[in-house]
């Protein structure tokens, strides 16, 4: 009977270590994030008239008075539109590409000899109530929604695109925008998480 007791106790004792020793294989292979993983839920760009600045030093929202020379903010932010902080947006070097995937994971590092596309002046339609010029500066490459016929609703589906943004000061971020509605289902609430590598190297993993 000892015997017995004995022996299911040193079983117990090796399956305790094995999990142990698994559980640490497990975090050794797990990759080594560079910087947090943050998620900013429900960024109200739900007004016509103005643009909503977003800073990933922050990791907030500011204000910003001139937007073409304040360096205090990396992506703007009008309805379904964003700006980054460089091009005909801002004097920053800000800039952004585009990933050819939707999972996150996958993308973890600035590719070899990329090419950041820079912000340009584009004439915006059906935005009557607008009080600032029709002619915007925002990215149009940084396109996370995709508006799908009839327009009357107007169907909005999210692309769920990786993005890297160079931000205002050199440094790089990844992120992906997942939702357009607040939690009354109100649009125009845009919620995104990302990594921002705020040392200035080119990795999200090490």
């Amino acid at each position: 009977m000892k015997k017995s007791i004995l022996f299911s106790v040193k079983l117990v004792v090796i399956a305790f270590l094995s999990s142990l020793f698994l559980s640490c294989d497990k975090e050794e292979d797990s990759p080594v994030l560079i910087g947090d993983v943050n998620d900013f839920k429900y960024l109200d760009a739900s007004a016509f008239d103005k643009w909503v600045y977003f800073s990933f030093e922050k990791g907030d929202i500011v204000e910003v008075e001139n937007h073409e020379t304040d360096l205090s903010w990396d992506l703007g932010f009008h309805r379904s539109e964003i700006r980054t902080n460089g091009g005909t947006s801002g004097r920053g070097q800000g800039g952004v590409l585009k990933m050819e995937t939707t999972d996150w994971n996958t993308v973890t590092e600035v590719p070899e000899n990329a090419t950041f596309s820079l912000d340009e002046e584009v004439e915006l339609t059906g935005y009557p109530t607008m009080q600032e010029k029709t002619v915007q500066s925002y990215s149009t490459v940084f396109k996370w929604v995709n508006v799908i016929p009839p327009m009357d609703p107007p169907t909005y589906v999210i692309t769920e695109d990786i993005f890297i943004v160079r931000s205002a000061n050199g440094n790089y971020a990844k992120i992906q925008v997942y939702d357009r509605y607040n939690a009354k289902n109100e649009g125009g609430y845009v919620s995104f998480k990302y990594q921002y590598n705020k040392d200035g190297g080119k990795k999200f993993v090490e």
